[in-house]
This record gives C-alpha cells, sequence and structure tokens, in this order.
C-alpha cells in the first residue's frame, strides 16, 4: 500500500507538463503584479513630488468660487493668523490669435500680485508684467504658435456681484476682452 506522500510525488511525475504550466502562470502572474506595484508606486510618488514642487510653500487654498472677496483680506488674515498669504484670482477666458486661426476654449486665467512670489521658494522672477503683458505658459504658446512679444485676443468672464445663474440675468455680454 502507498503511503501519502508516494501518491503526491506518483500524481506529480504523471502530470508534470500540466503542474509546469500552473507553474509558470503563477510566476507570470506574479512577476506582473509585482511590476504593476512597483510601476504604481514609483507614478505615485512622483506626482507626488511635482504637485510639491509646484506648490511651492503653498499649505492652504481657500476658493470663493462664483463669490469675490476683497484682496485686503489676505493681509487682514495674514496679519491676525501670522501666516504668509497672497491673493490672487482666478477666472475662465477664451485666447484666440492670427484674427481667430488659432483659438482656446476654456483657458485658466489667474491674476497675481506681488505677495505671490513669496510662495516661490528661491524665486527671482518678477512676477509682476508690463501694463498690457501677461505671462503663458509654453503650452498655451505652442497651441496659439505665440513667441514673445506676439500679440493676442485674451477675453475672459465678466466679473459680476449676481451669479451668472440668477434670473433675469443676460447670456450675451458675460465676456470683456
Amino acid at each position: 500500500m502507498k503511503s501519502f506522500l508516494q501518491y503526491i510525488f506518483s500524481s506529480l511525475s504523471f502530470f508534470w507538463r500540466s503542474n509546469l504550466a500552473v507553474m509558470i502562470g503563477v510566476a507570470i502572474s506574479t512577476m506582473v503584479l509585482t511590476g504593476t506595484l512597483i510601476v504604481g508606486d514609483s507614478i505615485r510618488s512622483s506626482l507626488e513630488e511635482t504637485t510639491l514642487l509646484r506648490l511651492g510653500e503653498t499649505e492652504f487654498v481657500f476658493s470663493g468660487h462664483d463669490r469675490y472677496f476683497r484682496a485686503s483680506l489676505t493681509e487682514d488674515l495674514a496679519e491676525r493668523l501670522d501666516v504668509k498669504m497672497a491673493p490672487f484670482l482666478q477666472l475662465n477666458g477664451i485666447a484666440s490669435t492670427q484674427g481667430g486661426a488659432y483659438k482656446l476654449n476654456r483657458v485658466q486665467v489667474i491674476g497675481l500680485d506681488e505677495h505671490f512670489s513669496s510662495f516661490i521658494p528661491g524665486s527671482t522672477i518678477s512676477l509682476q508684467p508690463s501694463e498690457n503683458e501677461v505671462f503663458i505658459s509654453e503650452n498655451v504658446a505652442q497651441r496659439l504658435q505665440l513667441k514673445v512679444g506676439d500679440s493676442f485676443l485674451l477675453r475672459i468672464e465678466k466679473a459680476s456681484q449676481i451669479p451668472k445663474n440668477a434670473p433675469f440675468v443676460a447670456e450675451s455680454d458675460n465676456y470683456i476682452s
């Protein structure tokens, strides 16, 4: 009579091809899962590092969405809470150039003042463009085919104390150039 171990060894030797295929499948699956976990962790840490670099020394952001606050509110809060603050205005806009030949909808337009440069560590760049000048990203410049000194049309949502979805608000003329 055969012992339990003898049955196992005889089964393994008889079905060695099937067992080999299962072992190879398990090994490949393990390698794929391990690789996926490693790549996922690498991507997560890269995105986290990029986000922290972009945020600079920013710790908190307060957004009023479609409501506006006076810029001096940041000075009052900074003094009261003893933290660095900088006001900014964020609006959506439409950028076009060459008579509308190139156009970008839903451009994010951000208005900054001199306080914002304190949030960029080691920054020597002046964040105050001259009158009728703006800073644009390389991506926007490429898509609009702009070079330094070129003119383009920027239309932004008109600021209003009345929400855009309120009754009796005109649909047209929501943008100013």
